[in-house]
């Protein structure tokens, strides 16, 4: 008779079940801001969202790190980390390009302006400050003869001239120097753009060349200018809202 025997041996190799980690309240709320922050894709006013995500954020990870490992979501907190630092950069550059770009469109009107005083133009500068649809010729022939014959017009036009910094620039003709400073001010509304362009405008000494930044006469024109949007028209058209000049 043969006798049957069976016997039991442990595995070769026993598996061991994952450690069980909590996972870290803060890494959960850093990626959630994280996401949140992308808000600025709609609005400027939801950055703070980006700029609370990475601070929630940082604190997560250090946290974490003291922890050796015994709590989870490091990986979430990174993420969060990542998304609030892009999108807290994104904002400001967005508006920087914004400003940029404005100021680029804009300039050739304020330059169009300073050169229409400088030939004494007064009549160009003056329908400068008007809407684009609302300006009556862009041809200084025909707007001198348009303001002879209209004396609300000319009244109009005589105010202007004797305005600062209109007066000022009249009178030094081409005998100046006129250098862009800045963008000060940047706004946004449905249907226009806003900004205010610096300029230096310096005297020219008798042998033509422009004087030191601190000579005598050397003054600031501070110049709104205005964009309307135009339905197929993206790009809009500018006009000069008002001038301002400064001694700084």
């Amino acid at each position: 008779m043969v006798e049957l025997t069976t016997s039991f041996s442990e595995p070769a190799d026993e598996t061991e079940l994952p450690e069980y980690r909590p996972l870290s309240p803060l890494a959960i709320i850093s990626l959630l801001l994280g996401s949140l922050s992308a808000g600025v894709l709609v609005s400027n006013a939801l950055w703070g969202f980006a700029v609370v995500g990475a601070v929630v954020s940082l604190v997560a990870i250090a946290r974490l790190s003291r922890e050796q490992g015994r709590i989870a979501g490091r990986t979430a907190a990174m993420v969060g980390l990542g998304l609030s630092l892009f999108f807290t950069a994104y904002s400001p550059a967005k508006e920087q390009g914004r400003k940029w770009l404005l100021t680029r469109d804009s300039l050739p009107v304020a330059n169009e302006w300073f050169e229409a005083l400088a030939d004494g133009k007064v009549e160009l500068a003056h329908q400068l400050t008007r809407e684009p649809s609302n300006r009556n010729s862009m041809d200084y022939e025909l707007l001198k003869g348009y303001y002879a014959n209209n004396l609300d017009e000319t009244h109009k036009l005589d105010e202007y001239a004797s305005t600062e910094p209109v007066k000022s620039l009249l009178a030094l003709g081409r005998n100046r120097q006129v250098q862009f400073i800045r963008t000060a001010r940047v706004e946004k509304e449905r249907f226009h753009d806003r900004l205010i362009a610096k300029f230096k405008v310096t005297p020219k000494n008798s042998k033509g060349s422009a004087q030191t930044a601190n000579a005598t006469g050397t003054f600031f024109v501070n110049i709104a200018m205005k964009r309307t949007l135009y339905p197929g028209n993206k790009r809009g058209k500018w006009h000069i809202e008002n001038v301002g000049m400064t001694n700084n």
